[in-house]
């Protein structure tokens, strides 16, 4: 019920006492957002909510460069949110 619950409310683990890892990831893979409702998310979250919102990366607390350069695919608008960015993703963020 929790899965079927987190895949289809964007805000349900606002609303879910304690969700297992499976329903957390589900509902950051579909929506991003969710990681804010995660207390202590893996990289594997942080990814997956970068891919899904770029502009997620700047919730993300020491991103990795994978997880800005998957935030700067997703919108170019994150490279705001990335401190001292790296040339190539100054060049991906203009493309």
């Amino acid at each position: 019920m929790q899965l079927v619950a987190a895949r289809n409310f964007m805000y349900a683990l606002q609303y879910i006492t304690n969700p297992s890892e499976k329903v957390q990831l589900a509902a950051i893979k579909k929506w991003g957002s969710p990681i804010v409702n995660v207390s202590n998310p893996t990289d594997q979250m942080k990814l997956l909510a970068v891919k899904a919102d770029g502009l997620l990366i700047k919730n993300i607390k020491k991103p990795t460069e994978e997880m800005k350069l998957a935030a700067v695919t997703q919108n170019c608008e994150a490279i705001r949110y990335i401190r001292n960015p790296s040339e190539e993703l100054q060049i991906m963020a203009v493309r």
